[in-house]
This record gives structure tokens, C-alpha cells and sequence, in this order.
């Protein structure tokens, strides 16, 4: 199951007036009997039915976009998508909660289930207002979105979604990426420049007695041939929808900058490509790197640049694209 086999499910359903709602069944694998509908006003829907001593009774519960009710006539549960722009969205909160109840057979656990998934999925379900991200954040947030989508295409499905839970660098943490064994940080630059900035004495300091890997990503900035974060982002969302995995682990990363499935195209303008990619070992000795635990406690707030050219005896990996 996954989002273009739902969009083509949705395509063939067609209200003629005779009914409240048009259902299909969502298939035949699906214990609990969960299905797709639209209703009159051609909303898409997704319905959970109950066996009647299962059949729970709630008031309706209306979030931006999306609501949940109980509904007597077909004892079910109806969520509803109130807002057509979030299909893609709706069909990747369908496919995560179908990877999560598929193959439970009690009523009550998939019904409890069902409504956990609306109240965490209906979050993301609304146009964040903020600023806008200036040209240098959306150009480091692509550096960390792409090597982001390169460790998803390197992952076991088992691994997927650890390896989406290791993106933290929207939360503001001390690396971009943290892994059991290492921790990443991205620097994202124009290609022919050499430098890269350093915001901390932090972030190449190793944390927990784990390796540290400095990635340099090299971009040029290409508005035909092109890749935007919400590309990317995409990109990322069929990964992760191929790998069984939890897409609203992302979404909840890019809350964080106050993006979402929808707003993340205002920044479409801004496409690059990517050069090549620089692997560092920050631990190795003499590593060119002021950190916290070899400066004096007087110093704080530390910012300097890092010139690329002379970290070739640090390199671990180089990559041309």
C-alpha cells in the first residue's frame, strides 16, 4: 500500500447522489475493516468499521482540515479531509496508519489506534505563518535533506525510520544527525567557494565518546536542472513510503522550521545541484577545530571559518555528481 495506489483508488470512486457515502474497501489483506469513501460533497474520507459491541460513541472532533466522528448509521468511524489541497498528505497519514493496524484483529486496539493517528497526524495538517526562511537557511536545510535522502536510500527497511529519528539538526541539537556510533554535521556551500562556517564552539566537539563526521555538500545553484527542499522532501516521502517506514517522523522534524507538506513549495525559487559531497573525520588528530574543551571557560560563543583546501589529510570519502 502506498500513496499512488491510494490516489488511483480515490480516482475510481464516484458519487452519484444515492448515498451519503461511495466506500471501497481499502484490500483484502486489511484485517480491520477499513475502507475509503467520499461523501456528498465529494470529501475524501476513510472509514473504520466496528462490530457493535465494539462501536465507541465521541462528539466530533474538528482540527484545521481534518475532522473524526463517530457515525451510527454504518458503525464506523469517519475521518475526514475538509481541505483538497493535503490529498498527498491525507494519503500518507492513510498509509502509515494501514502499515499500523493491517494485521490487528481486536476492534477496540484498532479503533484506539485509529484516533491516536488523527490527533498526532492533524498537526501537520495546517499552513504554518511565520517569516520566511532566509536564502542561507533553505540552502543549508537542502545540504541536510539531501544527505538525509541518501541515508534513507541506504537503509534497510528495518532501519528506516531510526534513521529518520537521527535528523535532529531542525531541533536545534548540537549535530545535524545522531546516530549510536557517530554523530554527522552538514555544512552546505557554494561550489566555488572554499570556506565554511563554524556557528559554535560545539558543533565539531564529539559528543558522548562517539565519532564525529564533518559533510561538506558543494552546491551551484541551477533554477532549470534543479532540485528544490520540497523536491527533496518528496524524494524522501516515496523512500520512506517504499521502506514501510513513518513519514510523520519527518514532518514532525520539519515543523520545527515551521514547514509542512504544503508550505515547504514557497521556497521552490530556490533549486540547486549538488557538486559533490566531502566526508571529514573531525577526530582525527589535529583536526583544524576550537571546541569547547580545549578553550579557556572565559571563552564562549565562538564563530570562525573553516577553509576546505586544507583538510585533504582528514578526507574520508569524496563523491562527484
Amino acid at each position: 500500500m502506498e500513496s499512488l495506489e491510494l490516489e488511483s483508488n480515490w480516482l475510481s470512486l464516484k458519487h452519484e447522489g444515492s448515498t451519503e457515502y461511495v466506500l471501497k474497501r481499502i484490500d483484502s489483506i486489511c484485517i480491520p475493516e477499513l475502507s475509503l469513501a467520499i461523501d456528498s460533497d465529494s470529501s475524501r474520507c476513510l472509514l473504520l468499521e466496528l462490530p457493535d459491541e465494539n462501536m465507541i460513541e465521541f462528539e466530533v472532533i474538528t482540527r484545521r482540515n481534518l475532522t473524526i466522528e463517530p457515525y451510527a448509521d454504518l458503525n464506523c468511524i469517519i475521518l475526514k479531509l475538509t481541505d483538497d489541497s493535503y490529498n498527498d498528505l491525507f494519503n500518507d497519514l492513510i498509509v502509515s496508519l494501514y502499515q499500523r493496524v493491517k494485521e490487528i484483529d481486536n476492534p477496540t486496539e484498532s479503533s484506539r489506534i485509529f484516533i491516536q493517528t488523527f490527533h498526532k497526524w492533524s498537526e501537520f495538517f495546517h499552513d504554518e505563518s511565520s517569516e520566511r526562511l532566509s536564502k542561507e537557511q533553505v540552502k543549508g536545510l537542502f545540504g541536510e535533506l539531501f544527505i538525509l535522502k541518501t541515508l534513507c536510500a541506504d537503509a534497510d527497511p528495518i532501519d528506516i525510520n531510526n534513521v529518520l529519528s537521527s535528523w535532529v539538526g531542525p531541533y536545534d541539537r548540537v549535530h545535524d544527525f545522531c546516530f549510536d556510533e557517530k554523530d554527522i554535521e552538514v555544512k552546505t556551500k557554494d561550489n566555488k567557494k572554499l570556506d565554511i562556517r563554524i556557528s559554535s564552539e560545539h558543533q565539531l566537539e564529539a559528543m558522548l565518546n562517539k565519532g564525529l563526521e564533518l559533510v561538506v555538500v558543494s552546491v551551484e545553484e541551477d533554477y532549470v536542472g534543479g532540485e528544490s527542499i520540497g523536491d527533496l522532501f518528496s524524494d524522501i516521502r516515496q523512500l520512506v513510503s517504499d521502506k514501510l517506514g513513518d513519514p510523520s517522523i519527518v514532518f514532525e522534524t520539519l515543523k520545527q522550521k515551521k514547514l509542512n507538506a504544503k508550505n515547504i513549495r514557497d521556497y521552490d525559487n530556490f533549486r540547486y545541484k549538488v557538486v559533490q559531497k566531502d566526508i571529514y573525520d573531525c577526530l582525527l588528530e589535529d583536526f583544524p577545530r576550537l571546541v569547547k574543551s580545549k578553550l579557556p571557560d572565559t571563552l564562549n560563543d565562538i564563530h570562525y571559518s573553516l577553509n576546505t583546501s586544507g583538510l585533504g589529510d582528514y578526507l574520508l570519502s569524496t563523491e562527484k555528481f
